[in-house]
């Protein structure tokens, strides 16, 4: 099981390895970091180089947790009087450091053996068998372009994150969506080409830009995740093709997403009962915290499954293996789903939250229940 740690604990020092497990497993299988946005800045990263989140326990969060300290990846934050959505002025001019990057733990490499069966199983034909892990999986990948279409968010996506502001990127996206998941044979010609052309002047535009904000590159991020899932997926050749030539693209923003992750705020350990009682000090900013981790591990997973899909099972890593290192996100309905402050407040204090180190559920199984479950954890609960 994931340990829980006394508050007297300290943090392990990161030390650079790589996990045992077979080449099968280790390419599929595929963050966490405080709540608060208190350092955000831009370092040059090369295409195909991963970074994952600095050494820090992992754990579940429960109210009464019976004097076991809480995960300090949870903590509250001071009250701050700034705005909600300050954080979205914050540009990329403060020296962000290189966090070491966190080798994942045996408790992980057993997250990667249990998914072993299925990773040694996958056959392209799978994902037309009704019956098949496989064809859900791929389907509901799939299916993240109708979510947006229909519901403005995606299970990595929070429908509140652009709500005081949308990057062009996630407008125009939205928008190739609607019309995607509306196409019909009429019109199919052209929404072909929306998103050919949208998919080119997002990555055009964005190799010119000399200054993003932390939310623009999440958002190119994420944008570009989709258009990839549409192109790669949908089984037109010359979109998998343009998709292809754009993947290290994705790889390299994914690093800065990384890195984004990796300088969210101050760790500090907070007793329990403060844990229990006071939630982060803004919700936009947990959920902007939030959506960095959730894209960074589902877009390393979209990308590892298409290169299962496409080499029969024997997916490449194409150099370093970002699931080597440590990727945590939250798993929370509650917290996911909170319609407002106060909502959230309320299931910050009465829910149960588990801090997820990549696929490994150990913990959640041992103490979870199924209205535990929000979207984004039944997608790589399949596996």
């Amino acid at each position: 099981m994931l340990p829980l740690r006394r508050r007297d604990d300290d943090v392990r020092p990161a030390v650079e390895q790589t996990p045992s497990s077979s080449a099968a497993v280790s390419s599929l299988t595929p963050g966490f970091s405080p709540d608060d946005v208190d350092i955000i800045s831009t370092l040059d990263m090369a295409p195909g180089q991963y970074h994952a989140e600095p050494t820090a326990p992992s754990g579940v969060v429960f109210p009464d947790s019976g004097g076991v300290s809480v995960d300090i990846f949870m903590q509250p934050v001071e009250e701050d009087p700034t705005p909600a959505d300050h954080w979205l002025n914050l540009t990329d001019e403060n020296i962000l450091f290189e966090r070491p990057s966190t080798p994942a733990d045996d408790v992980v490499v057993k997250g990667y053996e249990d998914m072993a069966p299925f990773c040694a199983d996958i056959n392209p034909w799978r994902q037309y068998d009704p019956n098949s892990t496989l064809y859900y999986l791929v389907n509901r990948v799939k299916g993240f372009a109708q979510d947006m279409a229909s519901r403005s968010a995606t299970p990595f996506l929070h429908r509140h994150l652009y709500q005081h502001h949308t990057p062009d990127s996630i407008l125009s996206c939205f928008a190739t969506c609607v019309l995607y998941t509306n196409r019909t044979p009429a019109n199919t010609p052209m929404v072909m080409r929306s998103i050919q052309e949208n998919a080119s002047e997002l990555v055009r535009t964005e190799a010119t830009r000399l200054i993003a904000m932390s939310p623009e590159k999440l958002a190119r991020a994420q944008a570009l995740l989709l258009y990839q899932i549409i192109r790669l997926l949908d089984g037109d050749v010359a979109l998998r093709a343009q998709a292809e030539r754009d993947a290290p693209v994705l790889v390299a923003w994914l690093g800065d997403l990384c890195k984004i992750r990796d300088n969210l705020g101050t760790v500090s350990r907070m007793d329990e009962d403060a844990m229990t009682s006071e939630p982060p000090k803004e919700w936009e900013s947990w959920i902007f915290a939030e959506c960095v981790r959730r894209t960074i591990v589902i877009a390393y997973a979209v990308i590892a499954l298409y290169d299962m899909l496409k080499n029969a099972g024997c997916g490449e890593s194409g150099g370093l293996d970002p699931w080597a290192y440590m990727h945590r996100w939250t798993l929370s309905r509650s917290l996911w789903t909170a319609n407002g402050v106060l909502e959230f407040q309320r299931a910050w204090k009465k829910s149960r939250s588990f801090i997820i180190a990549n696929f490994s559920f150990q913990e959640f199984f041992e103490h979870g229940a199924a209205e535990d479950v929000d979207e984004f954890a039944e997608v790589l609960l399949t596996v």
